[in-house]
């Protein structure tokens, strides 16, 4: 079963909050197996979509955060989507 980067963010909530509910060992065993394998994939889209909101975002100076702004997004947008897309 082939799975996208997007679909593993999408169900990397739902990951966590199960794999601290009671169950089996053995799910929990292969659980664990499989959170192991996603977190560097996490982590790898979490720096590349870093690296886009900087290229791509403005600062704001009051708070400090970096948000990409309406005017940008689509570009934003075009270079995460294969990121996302990748199997």
């Amino acid at each position: 079963m082939k799975i996208t980067i997007g679909q593993l963010k999408l169900s990397e909530e739902s990951l966590v909050k199960f794999s601290k509910q009671d169950i089996p060992v053995q799910m929990a065993f292969q659980l664990s197996r499989l959170i192991r394998k996603i977190v560097p994939e996490l982590q790898s889209l979490e720096e590349a979509r870093q690296t886009l909101v900087h290229k791509f975002g403005e600062v704001d100076l009051e708070s400090g955060n970096t948000t990409v702004p309406q005017s940008k997004i689509s570009e934003f947008t075009q270079e995460i989507k294969p990121i996302l897309d990748t199997e």
